[in-house]
């Protein structure tokens, strides 16, 4: 099985929203490659979150009263706090594991194009996850907690703002090392289950008799391969689905955040 393949729908999907700049490539010995356009694309995206982001927090927060304008604001400011907190907890919980098959998938076959020399830059974005996660929930629970009036907590506020506003793209660089992760927790799962089917074959050819072996091989690859045709027919259409999905939506997209972005600068002036 082409573990390289199941992960190229997810691929697709993922470029959408900036989290995968990559290129699939079909040949060659790199399977995904760095896109320069996707990158720009991600890189554009991710300035507009970011921006979005702190004008929701300026227009909607007022730090002298602790009054919350909105609180459709507060759901979504808290749904991204958990949701950036759960995904650190489980890549810094498989961090060490995922480093190592970095390490083994970069000597084999060199995944993403990159070369073995880089393989620190994951580690300096978990450190920049930590860094720059921590600041912002705490940010929040000192807002939430009516404690910013202790000059502590304006001083981490104005800090975490400034260090924000300085490079924009921290957490676009955070949800593409997730991703990164994603796709190696993905490899690693399917290359345990290539090796427990070898094993089972393995054991069912042992404990067939020798008249039968021949037989049971020929009916058990019929059975694999009839299942495997399936499983590659329903691949390739999730595989054209989301090409489509991507050519279609990924310009409206942007589109609708550039309209958004200036409808935010019209409404606050």
């Amino acid at each position: 099985m082409d573990i390289y393949k199941v992960a190229k729908p997810i691929v697709y999907i993922s470029r959408i929203f900036g989290i995968a700049p990559f290129a699939y490539c079909d040949t060659g010995l790199y399977k995904l490659k760095h896109s320069t356009f996707w990158e720009i694309y991600s890189s554009f995206l991710g300035l507009l979150i970011t921006f979005g982001l702190f004008v929701m927090i300026y227009t909607q927060f007022k730090f002298e009263r602790n009054e919350v304008y909105n609180f459709s604001s507060l759901i979504v400011i808290g749904s991204f706090v958990i949701v950036v907190f759960i995904m650190l907890i489980v890549c810094l919980a498989n961090g060490k594991r995922v480093l190592q098959t970095f390490k083994y998938i970069f000597r084999v076959c060199g995944l993403l194009g990159i070369q073995l020399a880089h393989c620190h830059y994951l580690k300096f974005v978990f450190i920049q996850n930590v860094i720059s996660t921590g600041p912002f929930i705490y940010t929040i629970v000192c807002v939430l907690l009516d404690a910013s009036k202790h000059a502590l907590n304006e001083f981490l506020i104005s800090l975490y703002c400034q260090i924000t506003w300085l490079s924009p793209f921290v957490m676009m660089w955070t949800v593409q090392s997730h991703f990164l992760c994603f796709i190696i927790i993905i490899y690693q799962c399917f290359s345990r289950l290539n090796c427990k089917l070898e094993l089972v074959l393995i054991a069912r050819h042992s404990s067939c008799p020798s008249l039968k072996l021949t037989e049971f091989s020929n009916s058990l690859k019929y059975s694999l391969s009839s299942k495997i045709a399936h499983i590659r027919k329903l691949h390739s259409y999730i595989c054209d689905v989301s090409e489509y999905i991507e050519k279609t939506y990924s310009l409206q997209i942007l589109l609708i955040l550039v309209i958004s972005f200036f409808q935010i600068i019209w409404f606050l002036y």
